[in-house]
């Protein structure tokens, strides 16, 4: 649990605070691939401002004395053409990534895991959802959040087991009707309506 002598503060990404979500996501120095990591970061930052003028908020950010340590990145599932064609009109926000560590430049990936931090990122973007009209919905409000427990079969297959747990423990449920892209099973849900 974060203690009471760390002051945390979870913020929606906007223009003014979007190299924190870009720094966290991409690490700027400290690896051998530094050039390619800088243009990736570059692309990923032209993404979430694109993302912010049709969509909104797309990511929330926890502060941890004013200290970027960890984001919720989240876009409407339409957003990809495969599942946009798989689930048509349903008003579904995909969780596309979650991480808590600190600043990668310093070091400092774990410094704040298993302090709650990802579960209150997960909340504070469950409860914003529950009352947000979206106007890539058409102002209607989400009806679900997905998360695919695939998305760990990506070279950490170790997680997945803690992945599963994080996720059911903050109200997912698996659910074997959602459509699956990769056919791997494991899509976890949070019905909102």
């Amino acid at each position: 649990m974060v203690s009471e002598s760390l002051k945390l503060d979870i913020r929606d990404v906007s223009t003014e605070n979007i190299n924190d979500l870009v720094n966290l996501c991409v690490p700027q120095s400290g690896t051998p691939h530094a050039e390619t990591l800088k243009e990736g970061s570059l692309k990923k930052k032209v993404w979430i401002e694109k993302t912010l003028k049709t969509f909104g908020p797309c990511a929330k950010i926890a502060y941890v004395n004013e200290e970027p340590t960890g984001f919720v990145e989240f876009y409407p599932i339409q957003m990809f053409p495969v599942l946009r064609h798989m689930l048509g009109d349903h008003r579904v926000i995909l969780i596309t990534c979650v991480f808590v560590g600190g600043e990668r430049t310093k070091g400092l990936q774990r410094q704040f895991q298993g302090r709650g931090i990802g579960s209150k990122l997960l909340q504070a973007l469950i409860e914003d959802l529950r009352h947000r009209r979206i106007p890539y919905f058409g102002d209607e409000k989400t009806e679900k959040i997905a998360i695919g427990s695939w998305c760990s079969h990506t070279g950490f297959p170790e997680a997945l087991p803690r992945f599963r747990r994080f996720f059911l423990k903050n109200g997912f449920v698996e659910d074997p009707d959602f459509p699956d892209p990769t056919g791997k099973g494991g899509i976890l849900i949070h019905r909102l309506t």
